[in-house]
């Protein structure tokens, strides 16, 4: 959106000015000389309320120039038009259209956003209660300085070229770089500190993953090999031990054979005496089942199942359509019981609408149509009798074959039980004789082993001791195998970390602030710098909707105190020094003894100087211009300062005047918000709680 011309009349102390826009305007003035007034101005034209307003507008008399009857404020907007709001009579004007819903409705389309973004472009008090990225984020899509995800990988692979780096390596870090966008990423360049933290966060999980491979391969000792043997000589020895294994079960086969043969001779002869047993008995089992099974038609029982089932839908059926007969009929009775009851209270007027129409039936035709009516409904009772009687015999019919129904599945369920427990014997039986038989022919197996005799238990022995040492100098040679492996996985995982870690150095460089920050938005600030003091200077010269003031100059008067200044100075720089010092962690590789861990300490202190951080985060806002004033409560129980306008919510720094008492005087904290506090209160931060109030003295800064 763009506002081309802006136009007030008798809206609070503009009498009547005009002016041209351009793309960017500034107004400068004292305090109270409209400045303020000027965007709550155009808030209300855009959207009917504004910071003097509650949310339905109430409130928007106190607009009006003192002493004056209506006010006015006109806008000409780029494709859009004339938008003319003005009150009393509240009315709004855009292009030809005077309706007011149409009118909003059309301002808003036109702008593609919501109330809310309107108020939070126009209402200082809504832009400072935003977080510092959303107001960074909000500047720059304002003045239109964006950059696409195409822009930062090209600005990328640039800076690291005029570093040093391969095309290769600014390649890969400029595809990272792109990766860290957000997905439906939309311009903002505000999102590049954040990539800036997530590269060093990066960078620091790199440095501890190449850290702790670094100490595994120092702590890692291979094992020894055999003496005399290489690695290679593995297969050789499992060929040997698979030879000596084999030798010793057949050895082990001929000498155990007879020994065990007789035991499991008796054990094969016990097994086929229990096998038989069970054979006997399950046989026993299965005569008795098919003694005991119902002597039933299982094919019959089902059809029956079938018939009396559709027997009962057929029954169901007919029930439902006596019960849609049967409403019908009693709804006819009511009806007729109703214009009955109308009928006897006649009196000349007509029953159905007495006071539109006049009836022309005498009494007597009035009493004939009751005795008409009472006789048909006399008879539509005896119908619904015999209705309900025939309901009720189709029910008890209706229960008897359900008990027909249960009886039948009870009987098909009783078969089915009795069949499958005849099929598990059948199969128990099949599985006892094939178990029978294999039990037999162990046996005979067992007593052809007993006559073929065993051999020399010493011979074995001495097989034995061969195998366990050749086993031992097997596992010596997996060990050994296994940790030579470990290490070249680690150094293979070494190299590629220390790849990642240049990756990430170069990401980190490359996102700091003398990086593509610098490229993308150093000429584009400075252009939009240029363009800002060049109108203000205008602005200051013209006197442009207020009374002129000193100018402003860069750098000069934005610390109270010239020692905080200093200070600050020396916080940006130590930080930018501990961000170098941290840098420094490639050269550890070139360090090593008490030099390589006073290095390690100074790079761990430097990334979490969070105190140093919070210091000059504390400075800078010391650092930034004061406005004082005094606070009043709205309608919206929230407190405004007169002097800037400044609405204030839960979170929002403020420093307030105590009157009296010891610990009287500027107190720095917040405002917060609790119904044990009748609302927004002063928080100060040693704790301390002070109700808000109107007329209280109070200090902003930014």
């Amino acid at each position: 959106m763009r506002i081309n011309k802006l136009a007030l009349y008798n809206l609070r102390n503009h009498k009547n000015n005009a002016t041209e826009l351009d793309r960017l305007n500034i107004f400068v003035g004292r305090n109270n000389s409209g400045k303020s007034s000027i965007l709550a101005a155009i808030e209300w034209a855009l959207t009917g309320r504004n910071l003097w307003t509650d949310r339905a507008g109430r409130g928007a008399g106190d607009l009006i120039t003192w002493k004056e009857k209506n006010c006015q404020v006109g806008l000409e907007i780029a494709g859009l038009g004339g938008v003319v709001r003005a009150m009393p009579p509240h009315t709004l004007t855009v292009g030809k259209s005077r309706n007011i819903q149409e009118s909003q409705a059309a301002i808003y389309h036109h702008l593609g956003v919501d109330e809310q973004i309107v108020q939070l472009a126009l209402n200082a008090g809504s832009f400072i209660n935003l977080p510092p990225a959303e107001q960074k984020a909000f500047l720059f899509a304002l003045c239109g300085i964006s950059c696409t995800a195409e822009e930062i990988a090209a600005a990328t692979m640039q800076y690291l070229h005029g570093a040093g780096s391969s095309d290769d390596q600014a390649r890969e870090a400029a595809a990272r770089v792109k990766a860290l966008l957000p997905r439906g990423f939309g311009g903002d360049p505000a999102i590049l500190e954040g990539m800036e933290k997530r590269a060093r966060e990066q960078r620091r999980e790199a440095k501890k993953d190449l850290e702790r491979t670094r100490a595994a391969l120092e702590e890692m000792e291979l094992p020894n090999l055999p003496e005399g043997m290489e690695l290679e000589d593995k297969e050789t020895v499992e060929r040997q031990l698979a030879e000596l294994d084999r030798e010793k079960n057949e050895l082990l086969k001929a000498h155990g054979a007879c020994q065990a043969a007789q035991r499991n001779i008796a054990q094969c002869r016990d097994k086929v005496n229990k096998l038989a047993a069970e054979v006997e008995r399950l046989n026993s089992e299965k005569n008795r089942l098919e003694r005991d099974m119902p002597d039933q038609d299982q094919e019959g029982l089902a059809g029956e199942l079938n018939r009396v089932k559709a027997q009962m839908e057929q029954t169901a059926g007919t029930a439902a359509e006596f019960d849609r007969e049967l409403a019908a009929l009693q709804a006819a009775v009511r009806a007729r019981q109703a214009v009955v009851e109308k009928l006897r209270a006649f009196d000349g007027r007509c029953p159905l609408a007495p006071e539109l129409i006049a009836c022309r039936m005498s009494g007597g035709e009035v009493k004939e149509l009751i005795n008409q009516l009472e006789l048909e409904n006399t008879t539509g009772t005896e119908k619904i009798d015999n209705f309900r009687a025939s309901i009720q015999k189709l029910q008890e019919h209706k229960q008897d074959l359900q008990h027909r129904v249960n009886a039948i599945e009870k009987n098909l369920s009783r078969l089915d039980t009795a069949r499958k427990e005849l099929r598990d014997l059948d199969s128990d039986i099949v599985r006892t004789h094939r178990e029978l038989d294999n039990a037999w022919q162990e046996a005979v197996a067992w007593e052809e082993t007993l006559q073929k005799g065993g051999a020399d238990p010493e011979e074995i022995d001495h097989l034995q001791g061969r195998i366990d040492q050749g086993r031992g100098i097997l596992r010596q040679l997996e060990v050994a195998g296994h940790g030579r492996r470990q290490a070249h996985q680690l150094q293979q995982d070494l190299k590629i970390q220390e790849e990642e870690l240049a990756i990430a150095e170069r990401m980190v460089k490359a996102l700091g602030p003398d990086g593509i920050r610098k490229t993308l938005l150093g000429d584009r600030i400075a252009e939009l710098t240029k363009e800002i003091n060049t109108l203000l200077a205008s602005a200051m010269g013209s006197g442009l909707f207020g009374q002129g003031m000193s100018p402003i100059k860069r750098g000069l008067g934005m610390s109270p105190n010239r020692e905080i200044s200093k200070l600050g100075e020396l916080l940006a720089a130590t930080l930018a020094q501990m961000d170098r010092v941290v840098d420094l962690y490639t050269h550890l590789d070139h360090l090593d003894g008490i030099k390589r861990v006073e290095l390690q300490k100074l790079i761990s202190l430097c990334e979490n100087g969070e105190e140093i951080a919070d210091l000059a985060r504390w400075v800078g806002y010391l650092q930034k211009p004061r406005s004082e004033g005094r606070i009043y409560l709205q309608n919206n129980e929230r407190y405004i300062m007169d002097t800037i306008g400044i609405e204030f919510t839960c979170g929002q720094p403020i420093e307030v005047y105590i009157p009296g008492g010891p610990d009287g005087g500027w107190q720095l904290g917040r405002v917060e918000h609790a119904h044990r506090y009748d609302g927004y209160y002063f928080y100060n931060h040693s704790g301390d709680h002070c109700p808000l109030q109107d007329g209280m003295l109070v200090a902003v800064r930014g």
